[in-house]
């Protein structure tokens, strides 16, 4: 061991002590005994095994010689063992305890005369009577002792020699019972001082350890390998709501959720086998209330000398709030998520780079458009997607994100699979901070293709309608007025020559005129049916029924309730008249009906339009719902706000509802 300036002071007070001692006798290595000491003396040895070592070092200065130590306990009036090396431990139990006072034996007497008391003979002294009996068994024959006593004069103990001869002290042996009782006193009293300081330290250290223990802002625990509570501080308890007592009555499994108690309890294995020096878990404890408290556990063993397990050192944190939290955003992501995968397209969250959006996250949706996943997106790149018309447009768009402007565009794009689709692409810049440039994009891109293509069957349908008026202007009424013109061309030549008109071609051209007038009237009526010139929605429907009539077909019928004035107005009454056509024109392909009704009911509040048949039922409609027609009428509802079903009517066959409110 390193010399301090404290063990050097008492390395020389046993040097100069040893320095005096008599000249061995003993066949005994007194050398080895004496650093056996020293060694001792230089750690934190316990006293027994002090004076033990004390004991065997004077031993070995005499040939016969046994050496004992006894120590006045703490009521002051009694001598018990310290230290016996040679002696048998029977004889040593047999006197214990000795009481200090004369005709106790030589250490008694000793102790209580305060000065060497030195008995030749136990058989033979008075000293003895009580205990020569016991000596004699054990083969002790002479005793002699010599108080051990402190600097300040306390009596410590004795210090006796024995021997089994009859035998009186020499000078030489005199001088080593004194010596070896000044080496006793320094022992002692090195490590009272020793044990003072430990305490004096200890008991600071305790203060510090108690300050932190019970003021700490964690809860903190020492817990018994068997999970009871040893000690807990302030903050434990306020996180589970029990008081101290409370808690040391119990163990830390019983206020353990049951989900949590098996992980608990391998983590608490591991640390006993010493699988693992440390462990941090979350887990839930129980309150004293009863509601949930989540903690973060952070445990470690502390082992004694010998490597057995004392206590664990639990940290405990309360994060219910934390997790409270986490649980939220939890819920919320998952809420987001799903919103964003019900979205007739995706959504979608990016940064903005050197100007530029970037997509970091896509919904579901993405790959039923694209036909890829964002990561491929990415790797084939923009061109595989959009033309040339396109690309510019979304960087257009960027640049109005970037600074910014939302964005709302219709942008055409091939899938993998090279089929066309149209998005409608809403989105909008975040900044982080005020006064921060926008960093992320956040936005929502709507498959809008069905309704792309039923605007294009929509606008294709028009288009035809223009060309068959088209066609039925060139070929009815421009006829018909070719042939007014020609006749009336002919009647101005005869007129002109003098000859008065004839009655036949005057009949004839007033008739012409008269139907080509009434061409012009169904013209317009085809051109605007609604207009309230022609009576608006119920006639429009009226016409339409009446233009069906056919003896060999199905009869159909047109029924109008009028409990309030219809306050549509174009193009709600267009919308409603056109699924009116689009319904009763399937019901005449495809029912198979005898009888087809066209209702329109209008009330304060509603118009209803129904179209019932008695024909074979859903089969047609649900073949239909994959085509063309039946789409446009569920747009064309849309559009107007309304409502359109297709079900079983009373009667079977098939019922065809479309119901709009009417405006304020």
């Amino acid at each position: 061991m390193p010399r301090t300036a404290e063990n050097t002071n008492w390395a020389a007070t046993v040097d100069s002590i040893v320095s005096r001692a008599p000249r061995a006798a003993s066949h005994r290595d007194p050398l080895r005994a004496q650093v056996r000491l020293l060694a001792l003396l230089s750690s934190a040895a316990p006293l027994n095994a002090l004076l033990g070592a004390l004991a065997s070092y004077v031993e070995t200065w005499t040939e016969g010689l046994h050496c004992t130590v006894l120590l006045v306990d703490p009521t002051g009036r009694l001598l018990r063992p310290g230290a016996a090396p040679s002696l048998p431990e029977a004889y040593t139990h047999a006197i214990d305890p000795v009481p200090i006072g004369i005709g106790e034996g030589s250490c008694g007497t000793a102790a209580a005369r305060r000065e060497m008391v030195v008995v030749e003979d136990v058989e033979q002294s008075d000293l003895w009577t009580k205990y020569a009996p016991i000596a004699l068994s054990y083969g002790l024959r002479a005793c002699w002792s010599v108080p051990i006593v402190d600097d300040a004069g306390a009596l410590l103990g004795t210090l006796a020699l024995y021997y089994r001869e009859r035998r009186a002290p020499s000078t030489h042996e005199t001088d080593l019972i004194q010596f070896a009782s000044s080496l006793a006193a320094f022992v002692m009293q090195r490590h009272r001082d020793a044990e003072k300081l430990r305490t004096t330290t200890l008991r600071e250290s305790e203060a510090r350890f108690r300050g932190a223990f019970e003021f700490a802002a964690i809860g903190i625990a020492l817990v018994a390998p068997d999970g009871r509570w040893m000690r807990v501080n302030r903050a434990l308890c306020g996180i589970v709501g029990y008081t101290a007592e409370e808690l040391l009555a119990t163990t830390s499994q019983a206020i353990t959720h049951p989900d949590d108690l098996d992980a608990d309890m391998e983590y608490m294995r591991q640390l006993l086998d010493g699988s693992r020096s440390h462990c941090d878990m979350e887990k839930r404890y129980f309150h004293k209330d009863g509601h949930i408290v989540w903690i973060l556990l952070s445990v470690s063993l502390v082992r004694d000398d010998a490597g057995q397990p004392m206590y664990f050192v639990s940290q405990i944190q309360d994060i219910t709030a934390r997790k409270h939290a986490e649980s939220q955003l939890v819920d919320s992501e998952f809420r987001y998520r799903t919103i964003a995968n019900l979205v007739p397209g995706f959504v979608f969250e990016g940064v903005v780079r050197d100007g530029h959006p970037q997509p970091t996250w896509v919904s579901g949706g993405f790959e039923r458009v694209y036909g890829c996943n964002l990561d491929r997106f990415i790797e084939l790149g923009a061109k595989t997607f959009y033309d040339e018309a396109t690309r510019a447009r979304i960087l257009a768009g960027a640049s109005t994100i970037a600074q910014g402007s939302d964005l709302n565009i219709d942008v055409p794009l091939w899938g993998t699979d090279g089929v066309q689709r149209w998005l409608r692409v809403v989105a909008r810049g975040v900044r982080t901070g005020p006064g921060a440039e926008v960093d992320r994009v956040l936005g929502v891109a709507e498959d809008i293709t069905e309704q792309k293509r039923l605007e294009w069957a929509v606008g294709e349908a028009t288009h035809q309608e223009q060309q068959r008026l088209g066609k039925e202007i060139h070929d009815g009424l421009g006829q018909e007025l070719m042939e007014v013109a020609l006749l009336a061309r002919g009647l101005a030549a005869s007129a002109r020559k003098g000859h008065q008109p004839n009655a036949d071609e005057l009949d004839r051209l007033s008739l012409l005129a008269s139907r080509t007038i009434s061409t012009c009237h169904a013209i317009a009526q085809g051109l605007a049916p609604l207009s309230e010139a022609h009576g608006g929605l119920v006639q429009a429907l009226h016409d339409m029924v009446d233009r069906q009539y056919d003896p060999s077909g199905p009869a159909v019928r047109f029924n109008a309730i009028e409990d309030a004035p219809i306050r549509l107005q174009w193009p709600s009454t267009d919308h409603l008249f056109r699924i009116a056509q689009e319904g009763l024109t399937n019901a005449l392909k495809h029912a198979g009906a005898q009888s087809i009704r066209v209702t329109l009911d209008v009330q304060p509040d509603t118009v209803r339009l129904e179209i019932s048949d008695d024909g074979v039922g859903l089969s047609p409609y649900a073949a239909e719902s994959a085509g063309l027609g039946l789409k446009i009428m569920r747009y064309r509802a849309a559009m107007i706000d309304a409502h359109l079903s297709i079900g079983r009517g009373e009667n079977g066959g098939t019922l065809l509802v479309c119901e709009c409110r009417q405006p304020a």
